[in-house]
């Protein structure tokens, strides 16, 4: 949606302008890395936690979680309200118009702040595997946001009427995420008292991996709009950011094909009905079968399965470009060796 608003917002708010709220958007893109990596934790552990009913474990993670996410957010606006006034001045010169560039990215600084702990509850309903109500929630404000973008555009075209409804649409999907999670955990409880460090332990064991991911990301994605608005013009960023975009767009529709996996399986593997350990060693024949019939490409495949549920299975984060496929039975070659058929 962002991607086709683009036109209407260039032409309402002019080239320049919509290049600094490109160029703002990136840099504040960088502030997101204070997720830490914590959100993939979360999912894994709602999962797993919920699939076993171990609701007192799942408050405890969740208060940690949203403990360490509060600290982020805290730390988010300590340091952006450091770098803020220092980087709005210089977009100003190149808008060429002193204005409403400082308090535009001061709310949208604090806009990130209050995302981090509120992405608790966004993402509790991934562990949860409610793709739809989470998508539901996400449509109607995405429509009211859109509605607003419209209204502050003929009204008064500028970047802090955008910030304003970017800020109140986006705290309203996150209360309505937050009212749906205590709807389907109803025994959930969120306390400081229940953060302890050995839950804490977890937590940062598996979001190690899942940090280091997203700081990849930043730097591959956000980069080029700062580095074009810095050399050369805003309007120049704009129309950078326009064409990562529908990069971005691509990178979003295999995100959302991914997104079901780690819930999926750590659900399973939790209640049983998935034996991770007995499908490395069915991978690990499939692949060597793979091998000896000079079948590379299947042979990396199984090799990169393995790879990623051994991850899963220490405490990492799987790789965003992991898809598991079903394992496949065994059957007896009369001189005794396996061979391997699809299963079904």
């Amino acid at each position: 949606v962002s991607f086709f608003l683009t036109p209407y917002l260039t032409a309402h708010l002019g080239g320049e302008r919509y290049g600094v709220w490109c160029v703002v958007e990136s840099i504040l893109a960088y502030f997101t890395l204070f997720d830490l990596g914590i959100a993939a934790c979360l999912v894994r552990f709602v999962a797993r936690l919920h699939a076993t009913g171990a609701r007192a474990e799942l408050s405890k993670v969740v208060s940690a979680c949203l403990g360490l996410f509060v600290l982020a957010g805290a730390a988010v606006m300590g340091l952006g309200g450091a770098v803020v006034p220092l980087v709005a001045p210089g977009l100003e010169r190149d808008l060429g118009e002193h204005g409403d560039v400082l308090p535009f990215m001061l709310l949208m600084l604090a806009n990130l702040a209050v995302t981090l702990p509120l992405s608790t509850f966004p993402t509790i309903l991934d562990g949860l595997q409610r793709f739809g109500t989470k998508s539901a929630v996400r449509l109607l404000c995405l429509a009211l946001r859109v509605a607003g973008i419209v209204w502050a555009m003929e009204t008064r075209p500028g970047l802090l009427p955008l910030a304003f409804v970017f800020t109140a649409t986006n705290l309203l999907e996150h209360a309505l995420s937050a009212v749906c999670c205590f709807r389907f955990l109803p025994g959930l409880k969120l306390s400081v008292g229940l953060v302890d460090r050995t839950t804490l332990k977890e937590v940062r064991g598996y979001s190690v991996d899942a940090f280091l991911a997203m700081v990849a990301g930043r730097i591959t994605v956000q980069t080029g709009t700062v580095v074009v608005g810095g050399f050369l013009t805003l309007a120049a960023a704009g129309h950078y950011a326009i064409a990562a975009r529908l990069i971005d767009m691509a990178k979003n529709l295999l995100r959302a094909a991914t997104t079901t996996l780690t819930p999926a399986v750590s659900a399973r593997e939790a209640a049983g009905d998935f034996d991770v350990t007995e499908t490395i060693r069915e991978l690990e024949a499939q692949m060597i079968e793979a091998s000896n019939n000079l079948e590379f490409e299947k042979a990396a495949l199984c090799r990169d399965q393995i790879n990623e549920l051994k991850r899963m299975v220490s405490g990492e984060a799987p790789s965003k470009t992991f898809t598991y496929g079903k394992p496949r039975k065994a059957k007896a070659r009369k001189d005794g060796t396996p061979k391997w058929t699809p299963r079904g």
